[in-house]
């Protein structure tokens, strides 16, 4: 008996792939339907086992086909069909075959259960953002040889538990279960996942405490178990590798463990919505993205200590019992961009915080100085210190050129001063008599080229009292 899907495809000049190798899915039947107006012949292809391609018209159908295989088998392929209209259930024995190494269905519209007949050279198994059900299958990694790697089945509609046999899935790196209805407790059989250091639980309805094996795992890098309904308290140990913990929106109690500051790599702690109360330790100085502490029980003075997270961009205290002064440590994060201490008893005057940092002190006491700006962001204090540092160097610029051109006109007026002195005196030495230099306008006998006689005029001109007003010694500028 043979297994169909329907993919529909709207554009038929769309591009076409082909599907190799599929030598192990016998009777796989693929319905091609176009959604073109005029064009609704469906087009049926089966997969025998003598035939080893197949054609498919179809947005991101896509087919990969690998030279060599995984523990030297002859071949590998992967069957990438995401982001289409695949509906039905997937189709018993697709993830069996013996050189299939990756499946991406996710975001199509599968429903029905997760087949857990898996090849064990299948590394990397993608579902999510379809529309399956029941339970995650407990027998994905139960034989030896499995090399999986890779388990995305996060928004989907998967119910129960998350099955202890989990935890042989020794090669595991990255496990996302989110956006489902998973319930019960989370197994400790998931600290036998040494491999694993991705690990996303966010969005389910599990309950019960977070099993101190978690600490087992010395690869994990991001931990999300957020928006569930955990209880208990956070583990007194965490593996040392984490740069991403979110654990917001449960029902975790008691105290933030000090070990908390050993983790040297943390980059974001969102803790927010729960029932925390009691000291807040030092948290590690690596915190760079956000510090969630909002919606718990915390109360007495905000640390001091907070100020030394100068790296840190969020600072999330809201809805607490905060009371007290904010103290002016808070002013050394230099990188800070939100500090959020809405709904709490804080008291007295706010601190003066850098013009980019955006301060929230709703339902508080806190009084706020006029001087104090807010809502600004960093680039926008550059801009105006750019715009001011410009205006000055103009104004520099203007004042050089000024003085350059003052002390050029001073120079050049001694200069004309001197030599024209200097010429008046040899004339006045020598008994020099004062004559007009002919120039073009004149002959040499004194008659303009336009026919006026110009004799008289120069007489005239060459007697003393007209000399002396030619001769005067007096300059405008003097030294």
């Amino acid at each position: 008996m043979g297994y169909g899907w329907f993919v529909e495809y709207s554009n038929v000049d769309d591009a076409v792939y082909v599907l190799k190798n599929l030598r192990g899915c016998p009777g796989l039947f693929f319905q091609i339907k176009s959604s073109k107006p005029g064009n609704q012949n469906d087009v049926p292809f089966s997969i025998k086992p003598e035939n080893h391609a197949m054609e498919l018209v179809s947005p991101r159908i896509n087919a990969e086909n690998h030279s060599s295989g995984v523990h030297g088998a002859p071949f590998s392929y992967s069957l990438d069909l995401r982001y289409n209209h695949l509906s039905e259930s997937i189709p018993e024995g697709l993830l069996s075959p013996p050189q299939l190494v990756l499946v991406d269905l996710s975001y199509n519209k599968l429903q029905g259960p997760v087949r857990v007949n898996i090849s064990h050279s299948l590394v990397r198994l993608r579902l999510g953002g379809n529309s399956l059900t029941r339970e995650v299958p407990s027998s994905t990694c139960n034989e030896a040889g499995h090399n999986l790697t890779y388990i995305e089945l996060d928004n989907n509609q998967l119910t129960g538990l998350i099955p202890p046999e989990s935890g042989a899935c020794k090669k595991l790196a990255l496990l996302n279960l989110a956006e489902n209805q998973l319930t019960v407790a989370l197994p400790p059989e998931l600290g036998n996942l040494i491999s694993l250091q991705v690990l996303k639980l966010q969005m389910n309805k599990l309950n019960g405490t977070i099993p101190i094996q978690i600490s087992q795992l010395q690869k994990l890098s991001t931990l999300n178990l957020s928006q569930n309904s955990l209880d208990g308290q956070i583990p007194s140990e965490m593996t040392t590798n984490l740069t991403l913990l979110y654990l917001q929106g449960n029902k975790l109690n008691g105290s933030i463990p000090p070990s908390i500051g050993n983790l040297r790599q943390l980059l974001e702690l969102q803790l927010g919505e729960n029932q925390l109360s009691g000291d807040i330790p030092k948290m590690p100085w690596s915190l760079q993205i956000a510090l969630n502490l909002s919606s718990n029980h915390f109360s007495g003075n905000i640390p001091s200590s907070f100020g030394d997270l100068v790296n840190l961009e969020v600072l999330d205290l809201s809805i607490n019992n905060f009371s007290g002064e904010i103290h002016v440590s808070l002013t050394k994060m230099a990188t800070l961009t939100q500090l959020q201490l809405s709904n709490n008893r804080l008291s007295e005057d706010l601190p003066s915080f850098g013009s980019y940092v955006n301060v929230d002190t709703r339902g508080t006491d806190v009084k706020k100085n006029s001087d104090v700006p807010v809502n600004n962001s960093p680039s926008a204090e550059k801009s105006g210190k750019s715009v001011v540092v410009a205006v000055l160097i103009a104004i520099a610029a203007a004042f050089f050129v000024v003085g350059v051109v003052t002390l050029l006109v001073v120079l050049l007026s001694r200069h004309y001063c001197r030599g024209n002195n200097e010429r008046v005196q040899a004339s006045e030495g020598e008994n020099f008599d004062l004559q007009i230099i002919q120039s073009n306008l004149l002959t040499s006998n004194g008659i303009h080229r336009s026919n006026i006689d110009f004799s008289k005029t120069m007489e005239v001109a060459a007697t003393q009292t007209h000399r002396d007003q030619f001769t005067s010694k007096t300059c405008p500028i003097s030294s």
